[in-house]
């Protein structure tokens, strides 16, 4: 491990300092998944990339920094799948088609779900305001991929009403991962009969919730 860390420390190139980064965002994402946004503090990312704190300070101001960061590659990578898929899975018109996309997409992005739900009350917090720019930047920055996207299945689909879709996407996946992935007590009570309208799953509820609202939006042009 010394002998990585004195590499690390000797990087100058652009490329090394690249991998660094990666390194460093690639540690936060697998303690992400395996402890939880709690067990994702900044010594422990410095110990599972190989790296002293100073070393990761050189880098992020924060912790939080890291994590929007890791979330601005966590949503491009989750745009870039939609890309994919889409086009092969939903024909024009076909709302229901689009949601399931959607929601099973997300299904399996444990990281990009738990650090939606938490931009607003821990990841836009101890960063400076000019992370907080470079972060919305790179969103936005996919705003014509998926308003083209959108348009393959809802042509005439307008930016605002994409924007406000999206928007919905986002705000439900945050919402519905933690419902959906209780801690084992709450599974537990959740079995019982009595609390069974109460239990949530995220695929299914996702789908649902992304298909109504698409299927408004289309009945809302024809009148």
């Amino acid at each position: 491990m010394e002998t990585d860390r004195t590499a690390w420390q000797r990087a100058r190139r652009p490329e090394q300092k690249l991998q660094r980064r990666d390194a460093i965002l690639d540690a936060a994402r697998a303690l992400l998944d395996r402890d939880g946004l709690e067990g994702t503090g900044i010594n422990a990312i410095a110990r599972e990339a190989g790296l002293s704190k100073p070393a990761i300070y050189t880098y992020f101001d924060s912790r939080e920094a890291i994590l929007l960061d890791l979330l601005s590659d966590e949503y491009a990578d989750w745009i870039g799948e939609l890309a994919e898929r889409v086009p092969n899975e939903a024909a024009p018109q076909d709302i229901e088609a689009l949601a399931r996309v959607i929601a099973s997409s997300l299904s399996t992005r444990l990281s990009l779900c738990v650090l939606i739900g938490s931009v607003s009350s821990v990841l836009e917090h101890n960063v400076e305001p000019e992370t907080v720019a470079e972060f919305k930047r790179a969103i936005y920055a996919h705003r014509p991929r998926v308003l083209g996207l959108l348009q393959t299945v809802m042509p005439g689909l307008g930016e605002h009403h994409a924007d406000a879709f999206m928007l919905l996407v986002v705000l439900l996946a945050g919402a519905l991962w933690p419902a959906s992935h209780p801690s084992p007590v709450v599974a537990e009570v959740l079995e019982r009969p009595e609390f069974a309208p109460y239990a949530c799953a995220f695929e299914p509820h996702l789908t649902t919730f992304c298909a109504t609202y698409l299927r408004g939006l289309r009945d809302g042009s024809r009148g």
